[in-house]
């Protein structure tokens, strides 16, 4: 919790808190959201067999989105190998 009268930095409204017209942090609460937000999530991936040999190449992609006062998305990229 960072102290009322805390001179204002930018990372503190990604964090829910308000600024006054002078700088300074909020004393009371001005606006709350629950930690839960909505989403979206999709995936793109492919699979290539190696020969013969039972061995596979694999990548997929995700694409996470959720909505919160602070927009977040994330684009994770997994690749590797298998054997089946």
């Amino acid at each position: 919790m960072v102290p009322p009268g805390t001179v204002c930095q930018p990372i503190y409204t990604w964090w829910g808190y308000g600024c006054e017209t002078g700088g300074y942090v909020y004393s009371a609460t001005v606006a709350y959201k629950d930690i839960s937000a909505g989403g979206l999530n999709a995936a793109a991936g492919l699979s290539i067999r190696i020969t013969d040999s039972g061995w596979k190449f694999y990548a997929e992609s995700r694409h996470h989105y959720a909505f919160s006062r602070i927009p977040s998305t994330l684009i994770p990229v997994t690749f590797g190998f298998r054997f089946n």
